[in-house]
């Protein structure tokens, strides 16, 4: 009689997750919101963005490029909200 052998992967986070015989899945990406203003082709627009850390408005304006020709940035800013009682 041959010994039965088996190779199972357990794993877990620190929210209490056990995975058993799978793999853990990808951990989400978390970042801080930011709004940035563009000027693009005459109008004014704001666009939500999430990242790791505020971008200067050199980098943010090189990466909207592709989609955005052409388009200024005016303003960026932490995403904060208010909340009025």
């Amino acid at each position: 009689m041959k010994p039965i052998s088996e190779n199972v992967n357990i794993s877990g986070d620190f929210n209490g997750n056990l995975y058993i015989g799978a793999t853990q899945p990808e951990p989400q990406k978390v970042g801080e919101s930011y709004t940035a203003d563009i000027m693009w082709r005459g109008n004014l627009y704001r666009m939500d963005i999430t990242s790791d850390k505020l971008p200067t408005r050199e980098i943010l304006g090189e990466q909207i490029q592709g989609e955005y020709p052409g388009a200024v940035i005016q303003t960026a800013s932490c995403g904060v909200t208010f909340v009025e009682d």
